[in-house]
């Protein structure tokens, strides 16, 4: 079952105004990218002076130009990867994130106001603080559990992860700056506090506003953990989601009656089944990393656990 949003409903936003003239443009930059991909693939990887320096960073200049900087800072940063048998899936899976932007953009007019809402955000198209705020919003006790800054040419943005205490949600608020501006002040990891979120619209849970002062009106709503017993079952709702959000990039999971093994150098789920799946690391992130992994297979003591876990960018790590 996919997710809902929590109090989020299609009628709130259906009058929300995309900007037609930048519409236009990013449509534009669609077919450029869909371009560069037919490429790619035409020519492969490895034969390819696509994936040049220069070569990417005209494309990218062309993509900003179609307002779509969020896929020219994705272009252009694939000149900093190495390609070798651990950077393919991560290559695979951007270049399949980029060739569906494109075609939900072509084809924007015939898309649900959800998934319109979701594309617009992740091309950088702007909704409005106050149009969050005025939606319902979920109360919890809330922990920092990870907060990651990261810059792509001269912007700067941060993500930090939010778990509840009593809802079991996992939420997540972006800040951005740029040039030499300064981050806004944010939380420290560990940090807890008392607060109503307010959700972004779109197509799955996630991206939150947190009012400081709880909303007594309008904070009623509930959250509902995406949850799995078996490997079988996982998979069948990663492919579910990416059918249902094929732009989606990372989604918590709570993984129940698994065992964390690790066997010459790779960390695997265990079902009940005897089923596994491999889990990738990470070298630099909030979650994912080798010593996270290490943790967590000490603290199981290979006994059947439940633990939280991420699809991330097509792959499974441990939170």
């Amino acid at each position: 079952m996919i997710p809902p949003i929590p109090g989020y409903s299609e009628e709130a936003w259906k009058d929300f105004t995309f900007n037609t003239a930048r519409l236009q443009k990013m449509q534009d930059g669609a077919r450029i990218i869909l371009d560069f991909l037919q490429l790619v693939f035409s020519q492969g990887l490895l034969s390819s002076e696509l994936l040049s320096e220069d070569n990417l960073k005209e494309l990218s200049i062309r993509l900003v130009d179609t307002q779509i900087p969020s896929a020219a800072r994705k272009i252009k940063s694939f000149s900093r990867w190495e390609l070798n048998p651990e950077t393919l899936p991560l290559f695979r899976f951007e270049f399949r994130f980029l060739g569906n932007l494109a075609g939900m953009l072509l084809d924007f007019d015939n898309l649900t106001i959800s998934a319109k809402l979701h594309v617009w955000q992740i091309c950088g198209g702007i909704i409005g603080k106050e149009l969050v705020l005025g939606q319902p919003g979920l109360v919890d006790l809330w922990e920092v559990k990870s907060s990651v800054i990261t810059r792509e040419d001269s912007l700067v943005s941060r993500k930090t992860w939010y778990y509840g205490k009593n809802s079991m949600a996992w939420v997540y608020t972006l800040d951005y700056s740029f040039g030499t501006q300064p981050l806004p002040e944010g939380r420290k990891t560990g940090e807890k506090f008392a607060a109503t979120v307010k959700f972004y619209p779109g197509l799955l849970p996630g991206r939150v506003l947190i009012v400081e002062q709880a909303d007594k009106t309008k904070a009623n709503v509930s959250w509902t953990p995406m949850q799995f017993t078996d490997i079988a079952g996982l998979q069948n709702g990663m492919a579910t989601m990416a059918a249902y959000d094929p732009l989606f990039r990372e989604f918590p999971i709570l993984m129940s009656e698994v065992i964390v093994a690790y066997n010459q150098g790779q960390f695997y789920l265990i079902d009940q089944k005897n089923l596994f799946l491999s889990l990738r690391t990470i070298e630099k992130g909030a979650f994912g990393s080798e010593e996270t992994a290490l943790r967590r297979f000490a603290d199981a003591g290979g006994y059947p656990v439940h633990l939280w876990t991420m699809i991330s960018e097509g792959g499974l790590i441990l939170m």
